[in-house]
């Protein structure tokens, strides 16, 4: 999970909002809904999933609006740009984990990373299964802190822990030749594979040109 940097929200967003008041999600026209949802995603997101890092396709039947702040939990937040991160539709890890299965209670939240306003990326370290921890050396808080956000959004769930291994392994292979870690065309080709903290991560502590 690496940080998200907001832009300003979609227009039609925010008109609709400041002229019709709505009070439930549903009151969004199912439109406004769906290009909010591509917004955040292509040119906040740069097509991953907000808390997995996986890849989403641009179709809606890869991802949803997740608040991560609950829309029970703070009303006064439901059209709050702010709180509105894409994420995977999968209710095995990402936002519909964390609300269905892990239950967040309204007191959780600080015990959590937002990527809208934390990068979480810089206190971890992944093991070669694929695992996601805490970084060696960080803080008892914030190490409590990586783990509970691990746990909220299920993020050593063993197909993400899978992907990650693999392109770990694939990583490894370039790990001599460092005319090719450092080929652009090469960066780019691991990158569209997601798990960007991944591969920042890996260049940085085994790149031997770093």
């Amino acid at each position: 999970m690496h940080k998200i940097n907001k832009q300003k929200p979609l227009a039609d967003f925010s008109d609709f909002v400041n002229k019709n008041h709505p009070q439930q999600w549903e009151d969004l026209p199912s439109m406004v809904r769906s290009n909010s949802r591509l917004q955040i995603l292509v040119f906040e997101q740069d097509c991953l999933c907000g808390y997995t890092e996986m890849i989403l396709d641009e179709d809606s039947n890869s991802s949803h609006i997740d608040h991560f702040v609950k829309r029970d939990h703070d009303p006064q937040r439901i059209f709050d740009w702010n709180n509105l991160i894409v994420s995977t539709i999968d209710e095995d890890y990402g936002g519909k984990y964390k609300d269905n299965k892990y239950k967040i209670q309204k007191n959780k939240y600080e015990s959590i990373f937002n990527p809208i306003v934390d990068d979480m990326s810089q206190y971890i370290q992944y093991c070669e299964n694929g695992e996601m921890v805490a970084k060696e050396g960080v803080d008892l808080n914030t190490k409590q802190k990586v783990e509970e956000t691990i746990k909220a959004f299920n993020l050593n769930h063993s197909s993400l822990k899978r992907k990650r291994a693999d392109l770990i392994l694939e990583l490894s292979t370039y790990l001599n030749q460092k005319e090719l870690l450092d080929d652009p065309a090469v960066k780019k080709a691991f990158v569209n594979r997601g798990f960007v903290s991944l591969w920042n991560w890996y260049i940085k502590n085994n790149n031997p040109s770093k």
